[in-house]
Parts: C-alpha cells; structure tokens; sequence
C-alpha cells in the first residue's frame, strides 16, 4: 500500500508540468507579413484567401482567384527589419 502512494506522489509530481502553459520569450519577434494580418492581430488563418495566405495557410493559395502581388516592411525592435514582396 505504500509503495502505491509513493508511485502515484511521484507521478503526480512528474505530471504537474504536462499542464503548465508554456510561452516562449521571443513572441516579440513573432511578426505578421502583410497588412491585413496583421491587422487581423494574426487570425488570418481563417481567412486565408489572398496572397499573405502562403505564411498563414499554403492551401489558402488555392482560394486565390487572380494574380496577386504583395509588399511588405517591418521594422521592429532593436533594428530587426523584415521586407517581403
């Protein structure tokens, strides 16, 4: 009985962390390339549908119905800058 308890005192200590919520320390560099997701704050995988779709969501590029041509530029902290087109 208890070598039991003691299991399951170990396995309850060694399972707390499979609940923890993790978060990463560089989400400041998590960066939307185009102006619609980014103004969407990054939900555009939805509605993935235009030519930002292939950062998103690659099938959203089967939505598109005419060419398309995107331009982007960011620049952000400690001089970290970002250009797509």
């Amino acid at each position: 009985m208890k070598k039991a308890i003691v299991f399951i005192g170990i396995l309850t200590l060694f399972s707390v962390g499979l609940f923890a919520i993790g978060e990463s320390g560089g989400s400041v560099f998590d960066m939307n390339s185009g102006a619609r997701p980014a103004s969407m704050a990054g939900v555009f995988i939805a509605k993935a549908d235009d030519i930002n779709s292939i950062w998103y969501n690659p099938a959203g590029i089967a939505n598109i119905g005419s060419y398309e041509l995107g331009f982007t530029y960011d620049k952000n902290v400690a001089g970290i800058r970002n250009a797509f087109v």
